[in-house]
């Protein structure tokens, strides 16, 4: 959204991502950030080193550069605990999972967004999951299916952003994970403009 409006301006799509965490933040008591391919983009675009001949975020980005000489990992972390508007209140209630790290609650692990596979493949595999725990949630493919014990969630954005053409199999959705270790996918459809839930 902020692209659009203001070109490729990173500050501002940090400060609006800082705005939908506080929002969050008013309503749950922890967040946890899994690692994804979805924060790796800030560290690619700091990798490839085309930053510093971009005028529009060359002087937001540096201090993230240094950050990530300096050893931090998570550049999207850096620049929205230093370099954004982000409440402190929001900071405390924030866990950022580094690679590899596990987040297992009720005997189900959400550790896996999905777009690493088994032994470092690409994608999410519901089949691998499976096989690998007893119980898992996952995302990446934006689409919500089951496969026994392994679910994976659709979007939480609009189906039809400017990089998405044509047919699409992308289903917005969520996934409630109950003290019992029961889950359910929640499929939210859109018609004409209206939202409905369908369980």
């Amino acid at each position: 959204r902020i692209w659009a409006e203001t070109g490729a301006d990173l500050e501002s799509e940090i400060n609006c991502t800082a705005s939908v965490m506080d929002e969050i933040a008013e309503t749950v008591n922890k967040i946890y950030i899994v690692d994804s391919n979805h924060h790796d983009h800030v560290g690619k675009f700091l990798d490839n080193a085309r930053w510093i001949f971009d005028k529009i975020n060359v002087r937001y980005v540096a201090d993230a550069f240094i950050a990530m000489l300096d050893g931090e990992d998570i550049p999207l972390r850096y620049l929205l605990n230093n370099k954004s508007k982000l409440s402190n209140e929001t900071k405390e209630k924030t866990t950022w999972l580094e690679k590899d790290e596990d987040l297992i609650i009720y005997d189900t692990q959400l550790a896996f967004h999905g777009h690493i596979g088994a032994n470092g493949s690409r994608g999410n595999t519901l089949q691998a999951y499976r096989r690998a725990c007893k119980s898992s949630i996952s995302a990446h493919t934006h689409v919500g299916r089951i496969f026994r014990t392994a679910m994976s969630v659709g979007i939480s954005c609009k189906k039809f952003l400017k990089y998405n053409r044509g047919l699409s199999s992308w289903t917005q959705g969520i996934g409630i994970l109950y003290p019992t270790g029961a889950k359910q996918l929640i499929n939210v459809i859109e018609h004409n403009g209206e939202y409905t839930w369908k369980i």
